[in-house]
């Protein structure tokens, strides 16, 4: 995986490269596209309540892809991560944790991955000629699923989230933050203990689907997504980012989900 990621950034350097040597004017109609290529690491945290009053967390290394383009007035970003993390059981009323190292609730080995489409909006704040704010509306789908499990989902979610982005310019740096809130969203949860995995084994995908699949609101799913980052401009092709993403969702059907995740993370953007 981090050959794959090394070869991607090789090819980004080279586009740059053979790009530079051609001349053109550009369209000021659109904004500039934009290829980043980021990694990092991403820290996990969750009480599922269907399987476990423990909280289990970990963190592992983390991969992702963002692309921005879009025609004035409206911006459009489509940005990708995913990363296979390692959770081990702690527990939060007991001195010592009672599982048994032998156990298979031990670990959760989690697969967890999210698809973010944004459309940015802007908005003009007079007498703030250094600030620009833009009204966000993103359709997010993210996914937490324990391999080691059969594969069962401790949540799938899909919805609609708007919110609010702002950005200052100054020479060659740019900070940013955003902050969303879904609401509605399509969420998928096992109503079984993962313990009792023949639930899962024995009916197709399609039943377990329908059998465990809600539309929610705020009132039973509340969850925020927010980051705040970093650009300095290399070049007139490339740009360098730091960001931190932080995400908490709380999801009361069928039982109690908690889960707060922060992601890390570099990345080379390439413009053209």
């Amino acid at each position: 995986m981090r050959t794959l990621f090394s070869n991607v950034v090789l090819i980004i350097l080279l586009l740059g490269n053979v790009n530079s040597l051609r001349a053109s004017e550009p369209d000021t109609s659109k904004y500039p596209k934009q290829l980043q290529v980021n990694a990092g690491y991403y820290n996990l945290g969750s009480i599922d309540e269907i399987y476990s009053y423990n909280l289990y967390s970990g963190s592992d290394f983390c991969y992702g892809v963002k692309y921005t383009y879009g025609k004035r007035p409206v911006r459009q970003i489509i940005s990708i991560h995913f990363s296979t993390i390692n959770r081990r059981p702690h527990s939060l009323i007991l001195a010592e944790n009672l599982v048994a190292s032998d156990a298979r609730e031990r670990i959760l080995n989690s697969f967890v991955a999210d698809a973010f489409y944004t459309c940015q909006f802007p908005i003009e704040l007079k007498g703030a000629d250094y600030l620009r704010f833009w009204f966000t509306g993103t359709w997010l789908t993210t996914f937490n699923i324990t391999l080691n499990s059969y594969g069962t989902p401790e949540l799938v979610q899909s919805g609609l989230a708007p919110g609010a982005f702002l950005e200052t310019n100054f020479k060659r740096h740019n900070f940013h933050c955003q902050l969303s809130v879904p609401i509605i969203s399509w969420t998928l949860r096992n109503s079984y203990s993962q313990s009792m995995t023949q639930n899962f084994e024995k009916i197709n995908t399609f039943n377990f689907i329908r059998s465990n699949d809600q539309l929610q609101f705020p009132n039973t799913l509340l969850a925020v997504y927010s980051n705040i980052g970093y650009v300095f401009s290399l070049s007139s092709r490339f740009n360098i980012e730091c960001e931190y993403d932080f995400r908490y969702i709380y999801n009361s059907s069928p039982r109690k989900l908690e889960s707060v995740s922060g992601i890390y993370s570099f990345g080379l953007t390439y413009k053209f």
